[in-house]
């Protein structure tokens, strides 16, 4: 299967139809836009705008909002890009453009889940995949994605696991370099996370540490490999946070202070809290209490931004340890009173969700 990108420069280079010549063009603006070529991605936008009959047609406009949607994700982290895959969604329904229909609702599902609303997440995704779908098709990769993140989330890795395969899968039979590189991101970050928490319930190895920490590498090589420049920034995120996990506090301030510094560290659905108390940490275990302090007290003067579940844990643990390691009292607020409390709120998230799980109105093989 010839690339992704490379079909549609193909068929553009023979198309006559300015209709689908501009539906093209906005299926090209959407991968430049997801590996980070924005400024090619926002001319597309530009050059389907200048001829207004074409661009207020049927597939053509949906086309349109889903591109300026994942520009607002891609390139800001915005998270009013739920808002234009919204408007995709409620036209291309409407019109009864399934593909789009479905493709726009993955989306959605995806804004969703950044934002705890699981209910919301998992309807869309009854939308994407009740009817029979195709591996290699972009609504079902995006739709896999959500699924698997949820499974993680769940604490149902090994049924996550085979979804991120499927997804993988159909990112090679479509030959879509941005979504494999995705799948592996997606997979290791949620990794990632459920490590985090298997250090606050003490659960967490030397051994499953090691593990994730090839996995990380594997995603920095695809990236590296496959030129993809769209959340960056996470990646390197990715690497302080399991060097903070692994101990390796001096290397781990090394990538925390330029990320910090840069102000690219907010995601939609967050804050930078977790990371800031991550780096107060490494400051104290290497000596540099004096800066530790400074950027906590920066921190509490701060207005933390929305606490998900898994953060309002993870948040509690780690002022837990900085007063019980070095005597600091944070005054951050993680939406709990103590840690015993995060511990019982996560358990009681991670039940809704199985249960939701369950009741989702389609099957999927995970064997």
């Amino acid at each position: 299967m010839k690339p992704l990108l490379t079909r549609i420069e193909e068929e553009l280079a023979t198309c006559t139809d300015p209709y689908r010549r501009a539906e093209l063009l906005g299926e090209q603006g959407c991968y430049l836009a997801r590996v980070g070529d924005f400024k090619v991605a926002h001319d597309i936008v530009s050059a389907l705008r200048s001829d207004v009959h074409i661009a207020t047609s049927g597939r053509v406009a949906v086309r349109i909002m889903i591109l300026e949607g994942l520009l607002l994700f891609f390139e800001h982290l915005d998270s009013s890009y739920r808002d234009r895959m919204l408007r995709a969604h409620a036209i291309s329904h409407a019109s009864g453009y399934s593909d789009l229909a479905r493709l726009s609702a993955a989306w959605i599902a995806h804004a969703d889940l950044s934002m705890d609303k699981f209910a919301e997440a998992c309807r869309m995704l009854s939308y994407s995949l009740a009817s029979p779908v195709r591996i290699e098709d972009h609504a079902t990769i995006r739709a896999y994605l959500v699924l698997a993140d949820i499974n993680m989330l769940a604490g149902r890795v090994d049924s996550a696991k085979v979804l991120y395969e499927l997804a993988r899968r159909g990112s090679v039979a479509l030959g879509d370099d941005s979504s494999i590189a995705a799948t592996f991101y997606n997979r290791a970050s949620m990794l990632l996370n459920q490590e985090r928490v298997s250090s606050v319930l003490g659960c967490s190895t030397h051994e499953s540490r090691r593990k994730l920490e090839l996995e990380i590498r594997s995603v920095n090589l695809y990236h590296q490999g496959s030129r993809q420049t769209s959340l960056a920034h996470l990646l390197e995120s990715m690497n302080a946070m399991i060097l903070f996990l692994s101990e390796r506090f001096s290397e781990a301030v090394d990538l925390y202070r330029p990320l910090l510094a840069s102000g690219k560290l907010l995601h939609v659905g967050a804050d930078e809290s977790i990371q800031v108390l991550e780096y107060s940490i490494c400051l104290l275990a290497i000596g540099r209490s004096d800066d530790a302090r400074a950027i906590i007290s920066a921190l509490e003067r701060t207005r933390g931004g929305q606490r998900l579940f898994d953060d309002s844990l993870i948040i509690e643990y780690l002022r837990s340890r900085l007063w019980v390691e070095f005597g600091i009292s944070v005054g951050v607020d993680g939406g709990c009173v103590d840690l015993p409390e995060a511990i019982s709120r996560y358990n009681l998230v991670v039940s809704e969700l199985k249960g939701m799980l369950d009741s989702m109105a389609f099957q999927i093989d995970l064997h």
